[in-house]
């Protein structure tokens, strides 16, 4: 199934990657691409096959308009992760907290949100907003992207990965695992 692609949100890691193996300037062509505030000042360059460092300047293609930079808002952080208890919340980044806090706020509808992230994922779940998840693999194949990919995608970015992930967290919000007692 192709699902017509057009908003989306990424993490730091996708930002990385995408540069990274030089599908960054196509993966925003191909759609609206969002980033959380945090990852704007987290995802500040990656190193070249060649092992030279190459900066990445989000705070620019802000600017530009070429990306939007969403924030979320103290309480749509907490919301996302105060009922989990310490041993899970810490687990996730604060720029995947960001996220989470987008997608619970609910301000910025249609984004679908893709990260690498397996607590994240799980976390989306719980929260019951893991239908907003997309897997950078899906990303690819939706955007027509995998011609320009020079070697696989690494594991952690498949359909498999995050539907393994997502079960896991659909699982916890039912038998309440990882929440905090009430």
């Amino acid at each position: 199934m192709v699902l017509k692609l057009e908003l989306l949100l990424v993490d730091a890691m996708i930002v990385i990657y995408s540069h990274k193996s030089g599908v960054w300037n196509e993966l925003r062509s191909g759609c609206r691409v969002a980033v959380p505030a945090t990852i704007i000042n987290e995802a500040k360059f990656f190193r070249s096959k060649r092992r030279a460092k190459q900066d990445i300047d989000l705070r620019c293609q802000v600017e530009r308009e070429e990306i939007d930079c969403f924030e979320a808002t103290a309480e749509e952080v907490d919301a996302a992760i105060r009922d989990f208890v310490p041993a899970f919340s810490e687990t996730i980044d604060d720029g995947e907290k960001e996220a989470l806090g987008i997608l619970v706020g609910g301000r910025f509808p249609g984004y679908m949100y893709c990260t690498a992230d397996t607590p994240a994922m799980q976390a989306a779940a719980m929260l019951g907003v893991g239908d907003r998840l997309i897997s950078m693999e899906r990303v690819v194949l939706n955007l027509g992207l995998k011609r320009l990919l020079t070697e696989a995608l690494p594991p952690y970015f498949s359909e498999d990965t995050l539907r393994h992930h997502l079960q896991i967290g659909q699982v916890r919000r039912i038998t309440g695992e990882y929440f905090k007692p009430h």
